[in-house]
């Protein structure tokens, strides 16, 4: 089965002027951009990175600190005295981590903060 006028307007010039190349016809489109735009600049980048790693460092800090008494249960018990003395040691390392984790969270966000400020006035 054939459709009626299925050939109409083969053979004939399309309607209206020819189209003339222009400027834009030769190289990339005016909005072009080599790389997709993002949102976030390279100090803002930076901070994520920064807000990553002290989260990452907290999760530390916390594993040094249940370390030990998940030591001590797999180890079936024993002198809680001595256990003491280890837990001290141990306690004093994941403050240290804490410490450390809390400096590199702060700082990171205050480096998204001021870099968002900066890129959006």
């Amino acid at each position: 089965m054939t459709q009626p006028n299925a050939d109409a307007g083969q053979g004939q010039p399309p309607a209206g002027p020819p189209i003339a190349p222009g400027p834009q016809a030769y190289g990339p489109p005016q909005n072009y951009s080599p790389r997709p735009p993002t949102a976030t600049n390279h100090r803002e980048r930076r901070g994520i990175k920064a807000v990553a790693a002290g989260a990452i460092l907290f999760a530390l800090a916390f594993a040094v600190l249940v370390l030990p008494y998940g030591l001590f249960i797999l180890g079936g018990g024993g002198d809680t005295e001595a256990f003491a003395d280890l837990q001290r040691g141990f306690a004093i390392a994941s403050a240290v981590i804490a410490v450390l984790a809390l400096a590199v969270l702060v700082s990171g966000t205050v480096t998204i903060l001021t870099a968002r400020r900066r890129s959006h006035p």
